[in-house]
């Protein structure tokens, strides 16, 4: 009498994909995806920062950091509030754009930063379509945007179940909110 092994699942192509431990193995953990994105809006899209290095003081560099700080939290905290799988490069993809688009606005405008800027509203901050026909916002737009987008196109992220995600989300939406208490001290100084 032969004893065959019990089958728990019908081998498809979706339970396969699903439960190999392989897929996961060269995939970045999920948590790594609002750091990155944070850290490209908080510097790379950073006008503070731009105009510190051109024309450099104490008071410049505090800001720059501070608004680095600020934009990466902000950034950050969406990320990781609406960061389950279905949302997460979707997200990011706007959140590139959008501070993409406020950067060149801000950069051709020449607009000042300071805590009064965001009360300019969006038809100030974001560029207008005249705007958007300048060759320096398309350069900008595309300086900015394009290297993110396609490392958010290429990378793969780990699956994870429901609860791994959830204390994933809810860790990394605590520290951006310390970062971002860190950015309004330092702007404060």
């Amino acid at each position: 009498m032969s004893l065959k092994p019990l089958k728990l699942f019908h081998a498809t192509d979706f339970v396969a994909s699903v439960l190999l431990p392989g897929e996961n193995r060269g995939a970045l953990h999920p948590a790594w995806l609002p750091v990155v994105i944070a850290a490209w809006v908080g510097l790379a899209c950073n006008v503070a920062l731009w105009r510190a290095i051109e024309q450099p003081s104490p008071v410049a560099w505090r800001l720059a950091a501070a608004m680095g700080l600020g934009l990466a939290s902000v950034a950050g905290a969406v990320l990781c509030v609406l960061g389950w799988r279905a949302l997460r490069k979707p997200v990011a993809l706007v959140l590139v754009m959008l501070a993409a688009g406020l950067a060149a606005s801000a950069w051709e405008r020449q607009l000042p930063f300071d805590p009064d800027l965001l009360s300019l509203g969006p038809e100030v901050l974001l560029p207008d379509a005249a705007g958007l026909r300048a060759a320096t916002v398309q350069g900008l737009l595309a300086l900015l945007s394009l290297p993110a987008l396609v490392w958010l196109w290429r990378v793969r992220l780990r699956r994870m179940d429901t609860g791994e995600q959830w204390a994933s989300n809810l860790r990394g939406l605590v520290f951006w909110i310390v970062v971002g208490v860190g950015a309004a001290v330092l702007a404060r100084l």
